[in-house]
């Protein structure tokens, strides 16, 4: 399965636990680059204290708080580039 275009927007709309599982292994293709998801984590709101939504909505979390299909791109640590998708 190649995630974005192809996939439409209802795929994401699951629990978080639902689409990490759905993504495992999946394509991201971007013009001639693909890169394989190999690892994912799934947080879910608004129990998970880890989760960057925990103390609502922000400018930074927003593509979170949007409709499903969107991302989340943050860099963890300041050097490891991460992307959630959004629900």
């Amino acid at each position: 399965m190649i995630v974005g275009a192809l996939c439409p927007p209802a795929w994401f709309d699951a629990d978080a636990l639902v689409v990490a599982e759905r993504a495992l292994g999946c394509l991201l293709v971007r013009g001639e680059v693909v890169a394989r998801i190999t690892e994912v984590e799934a947080y879910r709101w608004p129990g998970d204290t880890a989760n960057h939504c925990r103390m609502g909505r922000t400018r930074r979390n927003a593509p979170m708080w949007g409709p499903p299909g969107h991302a989340y791109v943050y860099v963890c640590y300041g050097i490891h580039p991460m992307l959630k998708p959004g629900v």
